[in-house]
């Protein structure tokens, strides 16, 4: 129950209410904006939510600053509700904000294991509001939040910034961002391995031999798929769903989903794991519904044994970073990696990919993992540097301090924007 109770603590926002006249009585009303009011109740819940945030205490001079600041925030979001509910470039639909609430909504649910009357029970019991004045708590934050993107979508979509302004950003705000936590740098050295070409050219007559069968005889290929694809959608019958770019790990087969027409089927497409063959449903927007069959082709058990050997060897052999680089231009059937000597950008160790990690017996330089085995290919990694609390770096961490610069423009345009908004639109505080 306290993890449901944070959950739903976190998700609760200050309400604030919308009247068709302004209330008779201004004890409690913090501000009005056009004909919306700000309770000061609202305003205080918005100063303790900041404060739980960030863990902190805060004196009463320093929750009078707060106070104010929190009132500002407040008038700005509603400021913008005024302005785009007449502004026809920024169009929000009751469905849109339904849906997300929906799905909000069902998330707390699912994880906490409860039903909508379960739910409704601890929203009385535990903060004293229905489950319909909660609905519309989140509608409102989920109102505010789609306005904000919408907004930004228009008016602030070419926000781009210069490499230099980038530095400047990582120069003037270093001390501010958020440490990466404990990180990792891994070297990484990757053969593929070699099918059999004998096994090679069976399956690709097996697949040649489906593909007849569905285009020239008729048959139904999910019953094919369902007869002869061994990889993991068998359990579906080959069915992929709806594919969105980028989704897909096989570049190759993505990319050829999206070339074809509803109703056809792609010719046979070999990949590292065989050869595949891809029918596409229909298509909806940016996504495509297909189909699946592969035919694998495995390489001989006496080179998967004769490599993994290699790699043994090499964990013995190379223990420095050098040595293992040395390694790996000599192996690495991977062109980027072995670019680098085999390292890696650096990783969050909470983010490492599992496989990876349960072969990780600790985080010491030098530590080796064992041989891992995946579609065809054999990988080993060696853990090059490791810190236990990482600090964003320019040459690192690039992109994510790109992403904290351009939100901050971004911020500071829309505030420029609000500002601009806030001489149409009658206000007035209560202090």
């Amino acid at each position: 129950m306290n993890k449901m109770i944070l959950l739903l603590t976190m998700l609760t926002i200050p309400f604030i209410s919308a009247a068709a006249e302004t209330p008779k009585g201004l004890d409690g009303v913090a501000a009005v904006v056009g004909d919306s009011v700000i309770l000061q109740s609202d305003v205080a819940a918005f100063v303790q939510m900041k404060l739980s945030a960030t863990g902190g205490n805060a004196d009463m001079l320093m929750q009078n600053m707060m106070y104010a600041e929190a009132l500002d925030e407040l008038i700005d979001g509603l400021v913008l509700l005024v302005h785009t509910a007449k502004d026809t470039n920024v169009v929000i639909t009751q469905s849109d904000i339904s849906q997300q609430v929906d799905s909000r909504i069902n998330g707390i649910m699912k994880q906490n294991k409860i039903n909508e009357e379960q739910l409704a029970q601890a929203l009385q019991a535990e903060q004293g509001i229905s489950f319909r004045d909660f609905r519309d708590k989140i509608g409102q934050q989920v109102q505010q939040e789609l306005v904000r993107q919408r907004v930004q979508q228009f008016y602030l979509s070419g926000t781009e910034l210069s490499r230099n302004e980038v530095r400047e950003f990582y120069t003037n705000f270093r001390d501010s961002l958020p440490p990466v936590g404990e990180s990792v740098k891994l070297q990484k050295l990757e053969i593929a391995l070699q099918p059999d070409s004998i096994l090679r050219q069976q399956a690709f007559a097996s697949v040649n031999a489906i593909r007849q069968r569905s285009v020239e005889n008729g048959e139904d290929f999910l019953s094919l798929a369902e007869k002869y694809s061994t990889d993991k959608q068998v359990a579906t019958a080959g069915d992929l769903g709806f594919v969105s770019k980028g989704t897909l790990s096989m570049i190759r087969l993505e990319q050829i989903i999206f070339t074809l027409q509803p109703g056809e089927v792609s010719q046979p497409i070999e990949t590292r794991l065989g050869f595949h063959l891809i029918k596409v449903l229909e298509r909806r927007d940016n996504r495509v519904h297909a189909l699946h069959i592969l035919i694998p082709v495995q390489p001989s058990d006496v080179e998967v044994a004769s490599t993994t050997a290699t790699l043994d060897s090499i964990r013995l052999t190379a223990p420095d970073f050098e040595t293992f680089g040395k390694a790996v231009a000599d192996l690495s059937t991977e062109p980027v990696s072995r670019a680098y000597k085999g390292e890696l950008e650096w990783q969050n160790v909470a983010s490492l990919d599992k496989t990876i990690r349960s072969t990780l017996p600790d985080m010491n330089i030098g530590t080796f993992s064992t041989v891992i085995s995946q579609d065809n290919t054999l990988f080993l990694y060696r853990i090059s540097q490791y810190e236990k609390n990482r600090a964003m770096a320019l040459e690192d961490d690039w992109t994510q301090i790109e992403q904290f610069a351009r939100q901050m423009l971004i911020q500071e345009r829309l505030a420029a924007l609000v500002k601009t908004w806030r001489k149409d639109i009658f206000i007035q505080k209560y202090q």
